[in-house]
């Protein structure tokens, strides 16, 4: 006890970070929380783009370490722009990220689209100065596997932090020298090895370029070789050794600087004679917008695809610049009259700076707009006859107009206070009030026509709106829809490509009601309907099976409710055989742990969920991370279209379940199948384990069940397939054996000074959280200890559960021991910190007042109300020299002595009244308080 194994992978704990205040500052961006194996440090990055170039340092063994530059006026270092990276030659680069993915139709100004699209460039052009590098989307386009490597590797490594692996460290060093090259399922078969320490020791031989394998053209997975690199020195494992200087100097000397790359935009080698038709930003038709041919003969037919197919040819001919116009006509079957006319069709300006691209190739498709040049004129009441390309050429003499007509139709126009949906006809009539401003009267158009020129604005909104789709949707539906690009809303950069790589995690208000029955102490049954709860589902993002599930009994949910989640998925839990959950699950089984056991204690590389209050407490942001070695994303605010898989179960399990239970809720007040739902659920005696029996029956059909997106097959087959075929990528990820506890999930991290709680007492450490002392044997014997810092780890389901590590060299002392009132029964920490407060507060609002501060306040109105003491008068003597005045300790004796008299005298009762008093009383009134008259046989008349 009380000493580190000095082979640990690394320290598990580097540093416990807070999400709160990145995610208030990126409300419409992603933000990571991500443990860097290069760095040691736990990160918060913001955006997609800086952390999916983070994970590409990650794996570069000539970046010795890289730092996010803070932004001026950002609060957090996460919101950056830009990372200083920092390579083993002594060298040192800013890589400034931009968003370089260009989506037509997205720009306001035309001009500045092409700015943009040319000033961004490809990802790995460096500016003029030689260290500034411009990293952008377009080159990650062609390394998702790699992303996506590093995520898992990383996670590996992470999840096998604080474990003793020489063992497997020596294991893999001598198979390597024996055979050169190994697959990882050899690997994880060897004997006296354990599976995720040695994942984590491969981990990072991959990362620092110590072993090699394909990650660049392939998902890292069971058949993947490890091939020993024979220039590499050993990696170092204990924790004093420094991660950022993993690779020798020999092999950092052979390392070559960073290639550069042509400038984007930059023209293939001309190999022919130039085409001037194409302006230089549009040479590479790759970026132009595509048709998918084989999709347009399902469609269309083959009498529109072939003419297509001919002219895409013979367009991609033309800009090939190797071939002649006769060899095109003879290979496309384009005239060579026409070659150029398609090519200057596919020019067309699409109306939002770009270009229209391929679908001008269509038949039918794309059209040049009409220019008016003739002054022919239309007559009255003849509608819009005679008046073709009158509208633009009106536009194009009045451009204010045109761009006032743009701004109304966004809300955009800084006259007028910006409204959603504006109506046409309200568009109209400031346009018919901007004509008559500029000059324009009755007889002119198209003030003339008996429309107004209406129809011919709504046309041209019409053109407006599906030139510019994301400024549509923002104006006309709504922030929330514009922010949804295809419909759908935009696609997360990383996705799952394997099963049991990303999670999702969210819970669900349950849309029926169930009762509960308390029994009074007559034997009395009052049922009592509850209040909506949640649910909670931990699903996999690849396979779409539910991995976990658990119900909230509470208000909102909480740490724990997260947590609990969690650990559904990670260890399997046993019911018994007449359990009412299981009441609808043929077998008892209900999630996937259950049915294949090798997913318990099973790993994910990220796990995605919402920004809950719960959800980004420390707890369950650093407790998950260190426990499973996952990344976390959190996605935009108020974007519950990123996680469109776990929302759709959600809609599943509720219409197929839970809203056909009689007490159901519907799905809106306007539902029909909503019918007093309370008064439902008490006639029915719906209990609230019969609503949890629904679900749990739910998900074990939804597990088991074919689906169309499976192609028929249920998720547990997919899984199953998964795990049975070792050339699928699907990589296990187990949790390491010499895991402290499987509760150190659920564990809550206080920071405590160790001290002693009176004088002479052995040291321990005090939780002012709970108000509890934990104690152990080596803490006992251990005085020096006195004044450090010691990191306890208390369960959250049972306080008498606590170990402790030292916070400053990161020893582990062994399990803490609570004392007092904690040692008669389970407590969980929620319920002791209520408990605490619930105390506090009961003293707070106490009506009692203390017995010195009644005193207190007694003497001092005694002291303001006492009479002012007599001065002597001039015949009275004074005390003489031979009367002095009596010693204090005489005095003080004297007056206990009379004190008690007097207290005893006081506590003795009155004596009672002798029988003949009264009746020889003359004073019947003052005797009996009532006037008697003693009547007698003597004297009576």
């Amino acid at each position: 006890m009380g000493q580190a194994p000095a082979s640990a992978l690394l320290p598990k704990v580097r540093r416990r970070v807070s999400v709160y205040k990145p995610l208030r500052a990126a409300i419409t961006s992603s933000v990571y929380v991500f443990d860097s194996p290069k760095l040691g440090e736990r990160l918060v990055i913001v955006g997609d783009i800086p952390f999916m170039y983070a994970l590409l340092a990650e794996a570069d063994p000539s970046i010795s370490a890289y730092f996010f530059l803070p932004e001026e006026g950002s609060e957090t270092a996460g919101r950056s722009p830009q990372m200083k990276v920092c390579y083993l030659n002594g060298q040192s680069r800013t890589w400034r990220f931009a968003n370089d993915e260009k989506v037509s139709g997205q720009d306001k100004s035309r001009g500045k689209g092409k700015a943009a699209a040319t000033s961004s460039g490809d990802a790995s052009q460096p500016t003029i100065d030689g260290l500034t590098v411009t990293r952008g989307i377009v080159a990650l386009r062609r390394q998702v596997r790699r992303v996506d490597n590093i995520l898992m590797l990383c996670s590996m490594f992470n999840r096998a932090r604080g474990c003793d692996v020489w063992n497997e460290a020596r294991h893999l060093d001598e198979f390597l020298i024996a055979n050169g090259e190994a697959t990882v399922a050899e690997l994880l078969r060897l004997d006296g090895i354990d599976p995720a320490c040695m994942l984590g020791v491969i981990a990072l031989r991959v990362l620092n370029g110590s072993v090699s394998t394909d990650i660049d053209m392939r998902l890292f997975g069971r058949t993947s070789v490890i091939r020993r690199d024979e220039s590499a020195l050993p990696t170092p494992l204990t924790p004093l050794a420094d991660v950022l200087a993993s690779i020798s100097a020999d092999q950092a000397a052979m390392l070559d600087e960073e290639e550069e790359t042509s400038a984007p935009g930059e023209p293939p080698p001309n190999r022919g004679r130039p085409r001037t038709l194409v302006p230089l930003e549009h040479m590479d038709y790759r970026k132009w917008v595509q048709v998918d041919a084989k999709a347009l003969q399902l469609v269309r037919g083959e009498t529109v695809a072939s003419p297509f197919r001919k002219r895409y040819k013979a367009v991609q001919m033309y800009l090939d610049q190797n071939s002649t116009l006769s060899d095109i006509e003879k290979s496309s079957g384009i005239t060579q009259a026409m070659v150029p006319h398609w090519v200057k069709r596919c020019l067309l300006p699409d109306g939002a700076g770009g270009i229209v691209g391929f679908p001008a190739l269509v038949p039918g498709g794309a059209r040049k707009g009409y220019n008016r040049t003739e002054p022919h004129e239309g007559t009255q009441g003849s509608g819009s006859a005679g008046y073709a390309g009158k509208f633009g050429q009106l536009l194009s003499e009045h451009p204010e107009i045109a761009e006032r007509i743009e701004n109304l139709l966004f809300g955009e126009d800084p006259a007028c206070v910006p409204e959603t949906r504006m109506p046409y006809t309200a568009i109209h009539e400031i346009f018919i009030r901007d004509l008559r401003d500029a000059g324009l009267t009755d007889d002119d158009y198209p003030l003339k026509t008996d429309d107004a020129g209406f129809q011919s604005l709504y046309r041209f909104c019409k053109e407006l709106e599906q030139s510019n789709p994301a400024r549509s949707r923002t104006a006309r539906e709504g922030k929330d829809a514009g922010r949804r690009r295809d419909g759908r809303g935009p696609r997360p950069r990383i996705r799952a490509r394997r099963p049991m790589s990303i999670a999702q995690l969210d819970f669900h208000y349950t849309d029926a009601i169930g009762i509960v029955v308390l029994v009074d102490r007559d034997g009395v049954e009052h049922e009592l309907p509850v209040k909506r709860f949640y649910i909670g589902l931990l699903i996999d993002e690849d396979t779409g099976s539910i991995l976990g599930f658990h119900y909230v009994l509470q208000v909102q949910p909480s740490t724990d409710s997260v947590l609990d989640v969690v650990e559904s998925a990670l260890y399997p839990r046993a019911f018994a055989e007449d359990d009412p959950h299981l009441r609808f699950t043929p077998d008892g089984k209900f999630l996937m742990n259950s049915f294949i056991p090798e997913l318990g204690r099973h790993g994910f590389c990220m796990l995605r969920m919402d920004r809950g209050w719960s959800n980004i407490a420390k707890d369950v942001t650093n407790n998950i991370m260190s426990e499973l070695g996952c990344a976390l994303h959190f996605g935009p605010s108020r974007s519950w279209w990123v996680r469109p898989l776990i929302e759709r179960i959600f809609g599943i399990l509720t219409s197929r379940g839970l809203q056909r239970i009689p007490s159901t809720l519907g799905s809106g007040p306007q539902d029909v199948r909503k019918d007093r739902p309370a008064e439902e659920a008490i006639r029915y005696r719906v209990m609230v384990s019969d609503i949890l029996a629904v679900v749990a029956g739910e998900i074990n059909r939804f597990n088991t069940e074919g689906r169309a997106g499976g192609h028929e097959a249920s998720p547990l087959e997919v899984m199953q397939a998964a795990l049975a075929h070792p050339e699928s990528p699907y990589m296990p990820q187990p949790l390491a054996r010499d895991k402290r506890h499987d509760w150190a999930l659920f564990s809550h991290l206080e920071r405590i000074r160790i001290s002693r709680d009176r004088s002479g007492a052995r040291p321990c450490a005090r939780v002012a959280a709970i108000d509890c002392r934990y104690r152990n044997p080596y803490l006992a014997e251990s005085d020096w200890l006195v004044g450090k810092y010691l990191l306890v780890y208390i369960n959250r389901r049972d306080v008498r559960q606590a170990i402790g590590v030292l916070a400053d060299t990161g020893v582990y002392i062994g399990e803490l021991a609570a004392e007092g009132r904690f040692e008669e029964g389970r407590l969980t920490w929620t319920e002791a910190v209520a408990f605490k407060r619930r105390r506090h507060i009961r003293a707070r609002h106490g009506h009692r007042v203390s017995a010195a501060t009644t005193l207190r306040e007694e003497l001092a109105q005694a002291a303001r109300t006492k009479q002012p003491k007599a001065k002597p008068t001039p015949g009275s003597k004074s005390r003489s020299r031979s009367n002095p005045k009596p010693k204090a300790a005489k005095t003080s004796e004297a007056a206990l002595a009379a004190a008690k008299r007097q207290l005893d005298h006081k506590d003795d009762p009155p004596p009672a009244q002798s029988q003949a008093a009264w009746q020889n009383a003359g004073d019947t009134r003052a005797t009996f308080g009532i006037p008697l008259k003693v009547v007698s046989g003597k004297g009576r008349k």
